[in-house]
């Protein structure tokens, strides 16, 4: 006698029913089994990252347009990461790829760029409102080194849902970098400073200019020199054509004190 607990398993579903019979319609919906399959984390939009006490003393952002378009990009992003040892990641290469990012916390947020904790964050947030970048895809990071260096937060801002669904993080590249700063433990001084717009005024107040790997975009050891030699005159031109100069001389002007930049 057959037993009443009968389990639908993939070959029980699209078996043939022989003829003269028809297919279920719960037979095209029945579940595969799961028996074998890994257990997902739970989606908790990056919990782990919140609960780090360590303040945010990275962040980088990217954008695909080039610095001296004038329209409203396609995308801009800004990668934070919490660490409280910045030299050591000077020392040792800033570097990520796809097999940190924890997927299940990602989300999408309508609710426009978040509270802005400094002048910086309050200057780049009126810019994304002003280009209509209102809506952002957020990812969450975790450093796989045991013991754990830094935890990150990678948001991209878009006018349209489609664009963020659209963006592949494999796809980003270190020519997306439009700046670069790094803050001592407690998110206050400046300790490095990059901006693609001027990259003669690109600074560590720690290491010089050593050069350092991954992610970090200056110096690097076949370009050390390169953005202290560049044109003064053209870099000027370009950045007069930029829509974006004015957040820019802005940004410059509330951190002169900081960084040592110059207007």
């Amino acid at each position: 006698m057959a037993s009443p607990h009968r389990v639908v398993t993939q070959e029980t579903v699209y078996s043939d029913p022989g003829p003269g019979t028809t297919h279920s319609p719960m037979a095209e919906v029945a579940p595969p089994e799961y028996c074998n399959l890994p257990v997902p984390p739970p989606a908790t939009h990056g919990q782990f990252y919140f609960e780090t006490q360590t303040k945010e003393t990275i962040e980088i952002a990217l954008c695909p347009d080039p610095p001296n378009t004038p329209r409203a990009p396609l995308w801009y992003a800004r990668l934070f990461f919490k660490c409280d040892n910045v030299p050591q990641l000077m020392r040792e290469g800033l570097y990520w790829s796809l097999n940190n990012v924890q997927w299940e916390d990602g989300y999408i947020s309508a609710d426009g760029p978040y509270e802005p904790h400094n002048e910086l964050d309050g200057t780049i947030n009126e810019w994304l409102q002003s280009k209509g970048l209102k809506l952002s895809r957020n990812y969450f990071l975790r450093d796989l080194q045991m013991p754990c260096r830094w935890v990150a937060r990678f948001q991209i801002y878009a006018a349209e849902f489609k664009t963020l669904a659209d963006v592949r993080l494999e796809e980003l590249s270190m020519d997306d970098i439009r700046h670069t700063f790094a803050w001592s433990v407690g998110g206050k001084e400046y300790v490095y400073g990059y901006q693609a717009l001027q990259p003669e005024q690109s600074y560590n107040a720690i290491y010089d200019d050593m050069p350092m790997g991954g992610w970090w975009p200056w110096p690097k050891k076949e370009t050390r020199y390169l953005g202290r030699n560049m044109d003064l005159t053209r870099l000027h031109s370009i950045t007069l054509e930029t829509g974006f100069v004015y957040w820019l001389a802005k940004l410059l002007h509330l951190t002169t004190s900081r960084t040592g930049l110059t207007r």
